[in-house]
């Protein structure tokens, strides 16, 4: 893609092109962009924490199953122990995944 060399077509050396931005606009748009990370970052520990206790419900409910039942049925308890499989696995590949990624 060419580039247009704006200096030489206006004939002046010093071009800028920005909108103006008066300085309570400017303040009332970072007031506005402030507002809207923070409500984003609420919405996203609120998720991680629903997730969160969703998860330790689960494996809490097939831990139970697996061990302390004994009324429940093989195929139940084989269930029970694949789910919790998952979330351990699931678990730890989130947790080192993580820690990995810090270490880049």
């Amino acid at each position: 893609m060419p580039k247009v060399d704006l200096g030489s077509i206006l004939g002046a050396s010093d071009v800028t092109i920005a909108p103006s931005e008066r300085d309570d606009e400017r303040a009332a748009r970072l007031a506005n962009e402030k507002r809207a990370t923070l409500l984003e970052d609420i919405r996203n520990m609120t998720l991680f924490f629903v997730v969160l206790v969703a998860l330790v419900v689960l494996a809490i409910l097939c831990g139970k199953l697996i061990f302390f039942d004994r009324t429940a049925t093989p195929e139940t308890q084989k269930w029970a122990q694949t789910a919790l499989t998952a979330l351990v696995s699931g678990g730890a590949a989130f947790l080192f995944g993580r820690s990995l990624a810090s270490k880049k």
